[in-house]
């Protein structure tokens, strides 16, 4: 996002610079009022810029928290289940779990290696 942002902002800015290069003459006051004008323009979109993208980490930042509880849930939830098996129809259900368990574990695994890799 900063980075886009950035471009952005070298960009206008930019084009603006070299606008204002080419004129040799003085600025007239229609002139200095427009670039006020630009200027603040271009604050109130940074700040709006600013706080969208705060708005979009802090949103980001929650739904990994989440992710998380599920995930410790799941795992208190799946200890229970194996210390207090069931007696009838114990094989199935022993089948069931360690499938689940396996592709748990592979999720778990696959989410640590993408958190190394950032």
């Amino acid at each position: 996002g900063d980075v886009y942002k950035r471009q952005y902002q070298r960009r206008v800015h930019g084009d603006i610079r070299l606008g204002m290069e080419a004129k040799d003459e003085k600025k007239t006051g229609e002139e200095e009022d427009l670039s006020v004008f630009v200027e603040k323009m271009l604050k109130d979109m940074q700040g709006k810029f600013d706080e969208m993208s705060k708005n979009i980490t802090g949103k980001m930042d929650e739904m990994g928290s989440k992710i998380d509880e599920l995930e410790r849930s799941i795992n208190e939830l799946l200890k229970e289940a194996e210390a207090n098996p069931s007696p009838e129809k114990k094989e199935e259900k022993s089948a069931q779990y360690n499938n689940f368990q396996r592709a748990f574990t592979h999720y778990l695994q696959k989410k640590k290696k993408k958190k190394k890799k950032k």
